[in-house]
């Protein structure tokens, strides 16, 4: 079996265990609730798949993968929720590239600060810290603006 086979395997049998959102039957898009609401049941979703995924986290051979399911979960579990994509949008980022999770780069060789990848490629949020520096955001307010 490959390590993303084993991965994908582990993560597929976790799916839809998370807990039912609150509010979900309601549509937020007609109102039903509110920014905050919205936003409150988001960060409870996102709470609930980092804990569900802790454990295959700790074994998985390639964790990114792993990573990026989650995010992918939350998002259509706050989509079937009819949370609106401006809150999703705001509230799950989504920080993977391929393979690789630019916000795990700490590396600074001969000068040069690779830690500054995901804030050149406008990943990291504003106020973050990667590698012991706290990101201004400057790329990711652009890039979202």
């Amino acid at each position: 079996m490959t390590t993303h086979g084993h991965a994908a395997d582990v993560a597929g049998k976790l799916e839809g265990t998370l807990t039912p959102v609150p509010g979900a039957t309601n549509s937020a898009n007609n109102g039903h609730m509110s920014e905050d609401e919205q936003a409150a049941c988001v960060i409870q979703m996102r709470k609930e798949a980092v804990a569900k995924y802790r454990d295959i986290f700790k074994s998985a051979h390639e964790p990114i993968r792993v990573m990026a399911r989650m995010v992918r979960e939350v998002q259509g579990r706050a989509r079937e929720a009819g949370i609106s994509p401006k809150i999703i949008d705001r509230e799950i980022a989504n920080r993977t590239i391929g393979d690789v999770n630019v916000r795990m780069i700490t590396e600074k060789i001969d000068g040069v600060d690779y830690t500054t990848i995901g804030e050149e490629l406008g990943l990291i949020l504003p106020g973050e810290e990667i590698g012991g520096r706290i990101s201004t955001g400057e790329v990711y307010r652009e890039l979202k603006r």
